[in-house]
């Protein structure tokens, strides 16, 4: 497992995407799979940083096991469960939509697994992808 803390600025997005992906491809995660994650990842810390106001850092921890990659997202903002979140209305024209959810929305399209726990005065929200899952 690796890991890095940043603080949760959208400037630090860039870093947080290249750290992962530089992971990925040290695990040799095919490029289709390192897409999906990166996107997810992206819209996830870009959300920590834009609507957490968590006070200390954010945690990145990636892993890979026999099939799957995970990427585990931390922080110490107030307690938020994206996954709960409504889902916009998909019915109405893109200008008549109000703002939000649908980068979770993206996020549970691409990935396999999302998790969401609130344990030790933090958000844990994990992403799960299956490498070389047949669609």
């Amino acid at each position: 497992m690796e890991s890095i803390e940043v603080c949760p600025r959208i400037e630090s997005t860039d870093g947080v995407v290249d750290f992962v992906d530089s992971y990925l491809k040290a695990v040799c995660c095919p490029p289709g799979d390192i897409w999906n994650i990166l996107s997810s990842v992206d819209e996830l810390f870009t959300n920590i940083a834009l609507y957490s106001n968590s006070a200390g850092n954010v945690t990145i921890r990636c892993q890979k096991n026999a099939d799957t990659v995970s990427v585990r997202l931390e922080d110490s903002g107030a307690p938020f469960n994206p996954l709960l979140a409504r889902a916009p209305g998909m019915s109405k024209k893109a200008s008549e939509r109000e703002i939000g959810g649908l980068g979770i929305l993206i996020c549970k399209k691409l990935m396999d697994g999302i998790f969401y726990e609130y344990a030790g005065d933090k958000n844990i929200l994990t992403i799960v992808k299956v490498l070389n899952k047949s669609v």
